[in-house]
């Protein structure tokens, strides 16, 4: 069911996206399995895929929160879709 409802109102938008799109997906997931990520992350042009291994659903655990503040913080940061175009006179 989640994989039917996910397909239907969200595959679409993500499908379309121009800017830059981060994923990241613990490969432990049982509520989302792992390949629904991998295979979007595929779809989506240009998007980055970044694997939590052994972590699921969640990230309780405080260094994995860490850790995925900082992939966050790096894909901001080296994400050139989000960066002002340069200008010429």
């Amino acid at each position: 069911m989640i994989k039917d409802n996910w397909n239907i109102r969200k595959r679409k938008s993500l499908l379309q996206q121009t800017n830059g799109v981060l994923i990241i997906h613990g490969d432990k997931d049982r509520i989302v399995p792992y390949h629904f990520g991998k295979t979007l992350a595929e779809e989506i042009q240009g998007s980055h895929f970044k694997t939590m291994p052994g972590v699921g659903h969640n990230f309780k655990k405080p260094e994995v929160r860490r850790e995925l503040f900082e992939e966050i913080q790096q894909f901001i940061i080296n994400d050139e879709s989000n960066k002002p175009e340069s200008k010429e006179n």
